[in-house]
């Protein structure tokens, strides 16, 4: 049985507070709590 590896690539900012992560990544972003994930994604 072979292995399987998964990698992802962010391509933009990731900014660690204290109680959540947010990553920005063109006109989107994604924060991340320990209870949610909000992903806010602006058309242009």
């Amino acid at each position: 049985m072979s292995e399987q590896k998964e990698t992802a690539q962010t391509i933009g900012t990731v900014e660690r507070l204290e109680d959540q992560t947010i990553i920005r990544f063109g006109k989107s972003e994604a924060v991340i709590t320990k209870d949610s994930i909000n992903v806010r994604v602006q058309s242009t």
